[in-house]
């Protein structure tokens, strides 16, 4: 039974996180999740070709290039620094941005034509020889609210993805620990019953 907790702890939540972190002499960005489109308003379709970032207007594009839908009814902050427009060297993914400051009153997000609630979301871009100040970063957690979800963006505070965070390691080793005690009481037990 608590074994299943500890697993069970990690349950999908229906939300998109992006993590912005410095790699090595790189920056690099990972959306994932899923969302729940419920209480958005859908816009238009069309064509997103800007894949990248702007801090200063809240701006982060990722995917592969192609149509979007565009939808509203979000809110959330309108920057995250000071930096301009850098396009990024690479994107790949299901095509995810947010546009939150562009235009006071009005944040955009857009989504793989046809998205549907709950579809997963996965891309990856990369800011060759770029650092998070180079880009006008502003370390630090940023949460968008829909009405049925949430938008978080890490920026170089995040955990890689795939790696779990510290809570996650804890009750691991705390459920690790516990199938080993009670590992060593049985066979404590079996021992002491053969004697």
């Amino acid at each position: 039974m608590f074994l299943g907790t500890v697993f069970a702890s990690g349950a999908a939540d229906a939300a998109v996180t992006v993590n912005i972190n410095q790699v090595g002499s790189d920056v690099i960005a990972t959306a994932s999740g899923s969302l729940d489109l419920t209480g958005l308003t859908f816009l238009t379709s069309g064509v997103l070709d800007d894949y990248g970032i702007t801090p200063n207007w809240a701006f982060f594009g990722t995917g592969d290039p192609g149509t979007s839908d565009a939808y509203q009814g979000y809110t959330g902050p309108t920057s995250w620094g000071s930096g301009g427009w850098t396009p990024s060297s690479s994107s790949s993914g299901t095509i995810f941005a947010l546009n939150a400051g562009e235009v006071p009153g009005t944040q955009n997000l857009f989504l793989q034509p046809g998205y549907v609630s709950g579809s997963s979301i996965s891309s990856t871009s990369t800011w060759l020889g770029q650092s998070l100040a180079s880009l006008g970063l502003a370390t630090g957690t940023y949460v968008y609210t829909t009405p049925s979800d949430t938008i978080t963006m890490i920026v170089g505070t995040g955990i890689a993805a795939g790696v779990p965070e510290p809570a996650s390691w804890a009750m691991m080793l705390v459920g690790f620990g516990a199938i080993g005690w009670t590992m060593r009481r049985r066979q404590l037990g079996t021992a002491l019953r053969s004697v």
